[in-house]
């Protein structure tokens, strides 16, 4: 039983209030997400979902790899300036 309660994931004994906080930073940052123009969201889609590199998401926009660097670093200031999130995270 004990190695049963050591293997339980951190997430099943997060505090209800914690698990609610989390829920509403998910939910604001899909909508920050949703707010940008189709561009931004592609290429935030295309890094973060679709996990490719830089060299593949210059391809599909049909720009220089370090324009795609430059506006990926643009998008993500804006949203953390719209979620007044640090570097750090929350």
């Amino acid at each position: 039983m004990t190695e049963e309660v050591l293997a339980m994931p951190d997430t099943a004994m997060q505090r209800p209030d914690e698990a609610v906080e989390e829920s509403q930073f998910i939910d604001a940052v899909s909508a920050a997400i949703d707010s940008l123009p189709e561009r931004e969201r592609l290429i935030i889609s295309l890094y973060y979902v679709e996990e490719l590199n830089l060299k593949e998401i210059a391809a599909v926009l049909g720009v220089s790899e370090s324009r795609v660097s430059q506006l990926l670093s643009s998008v993500v200031k804006k949203l953390r300036s719209d979620l007044k999130v640090g570097p750090g995270g929350r």
